[in-house]
């Protein structure tokens, strides 16, 4: 397990601790030879589902439905 992962778990275990609302959304393609999806996810107010749900709707507008990359 690298230290980005483990970094990463003890996040998500902190927000779920906390009751804070979070969703992660696929956003670009990587622009290196296998095209991977990058994704981001967000971490809204507590008891602020609504606005975070309109932020990740947003960012699908502009980003587009997601697209499997050749040869997956």
């Amino acid at each position: 397990m690298g230290v980005l992962h483990l970094l990463l778990r003890e996040i998500e275990s902190s927000t779920e601790l906390s009751l804070h609302p979070t969703i992660s959304c696929l956003c670009w393609k990587s622009q290196n030879h296998d095209g991977l999806p990058l994704g981001i996810q967000m971490v809204g107010k507590r008891w602020d589902e609504g606005h975070l749900l309109a932020m990740a709707k947003a960012l699908s507008e502009v980003t587009g439905p997601f697209q499997r990359p050749p040869g997956y």
